[in-house]
């Protein structure tokens, strides 16, 4: 397949492949395509200042040459699937782990992804058509992941910290491999059995006595990354590495007001935690397991003000923050199997999505 030549932007297609070596870029093929909604829009994407060299002995500029190359951010946006292929790859590269998938049988693997000190070494290569090119990031950090809703569906939106945009890629000079491991069994809001969530209590396990009527929500699991900086001699960003603390959030949309809900205000004064569990449940695979994605936040503190709109229905929002759940105890909040925020993926993948370490 030759790259399109017209600017008609549903034609293009976008792929990531796990990196190895950090300003190599890998071959992006088989398997790893991504079906955007949104491009990452890589030409406008390569941060490159203009320097005009202001010199004496002239009365008019005479030259000017291309600056340095600073940070090199792109956003794609996707549905999130279960069989999430690249994106399930980006998430591991964000959480730092996802080992080899436990076996649960009929041919369905969980895919356990853990929130790790550091994320150095983790990141991909990305690409994408344009007219008569292909566009690449030779090596993208994940920055952060925001998980929300677009019309029931779930959407995921990755942000990588890319080393360069090139356009005369030796590895990826065309896509013609590309393909897409699923392109059903999409997340949808109607998937949502468990919205679990109560005060934090490290004896009691969260079970569906505690069912929450949230009716939106954005989740937020975000690394602490520096801006990343040239290296001499290279022409590209060094890798960015952790300068700050990791910002995980969740925001909870409430259809109305309730006992649950209008204690918020006195809690984020008082600084009350939150235990919050999130399953989605897709179709069977083969005869007895089923697609499953969940969300674990052991332990979450309101981080703001709760919003009570008092027009019509009064609505109710709020923003919660993990924290540590291991600060003063001595063994994982009760089901929970981890301290920090952790994620489960449960598919036909047998393979890991990133090596351990």
């Amino acid at each position: 397949m030759t790259i399109p030549s017209t600017p008609e932007a549903r034609l293009y297609r976008a792929g990531a492949a796990l990196g190895s070596e950090w300003g190599v870029e890998v071959d992006i093929g088989t398997g790893h395509e991504i079906k955007t909604i949104k491009s990452a829009n890589l030409p406008g994407a390569r941060n490159q200042g203009y320097l005009m060299l202001k010199e004496s002995g002239n009365t008019f500029l005479t030259r000017g040459i291309a600056g340095a190359v600073d940070n090199c951010d792109i956003a794609p946006e996707a549905y999130m699937r279960y069989e999430a292929g690249p994106l399930g790859v980006i998430l591991a590269c964000l959480f730092g782990a996802s080992p080899t998938p436990a076996t649960i049988g009929s041919g369905a693997f969980l895919h356990t992804m853990t929130w790790e000190p550091s994320s150095l070494g983790k990141f991909v290569s990305y690409a994408e058509e344009y007219p008569g090119k292909i566009y690449s990031v030779p090596s993208a950090k994940p920055v952060k992941v925001v998980f929300s809703l677009q019309d029931g569906v779930l959407k995921i939106t990755p942000t990588l910290r890319g080393n360069i945009v090139i356009n005369d890629s030796a590895v990826n000079p065309e896509l013609d491999d590309l393909t897409c491991l699923d392109e059903e069994n999409e997340v949808l809001l109607s998937d949502c059995t468990a919205i679990w969530m109560r005060e934090f209590d490290e004896e009691a396990a969260l079970d569906a006595d505690d069912q929450k009527g949230a009716s939106g929500f954005e989740i937020t699991f975000g690394r602490g990354l520096e801006s990343a900086k040239p290296l001499a001699g290279q022409s590209y960003l060094a890798e960015a590495q952790e300068e700050d603390f990791s910002d995980i959030r969740v925001k909870l949309d409430f259809p109305f007001e309730d006992e649950f809900n209008r204690e918020f205000f006195e809690h984020y004064i008082i600084g009350q935690y939150y235990s919050l569990i999130m399953k989605f449940q897709g179709i069977i695979i083969g005869s007895t397991y089923t697609y499953e994605l969940n969300l674990y936040f052991p332990k979450l503190r309101l981080s703001a003000m709760p919003d009570m709109s008092k027009e019509g229905l009064i609505r109710v929002s709020a923003e919660f923050q993990a924290t540590d759940a291991a600060y003063g105890l001595e063994a994982e909040p009760a089901g929970f199997d981890e301290y920090l925020p952790y994620l489960e993926l449960q598919n036909t993948q047998e393979t890991a999505y990133i090596p351990a370490a």
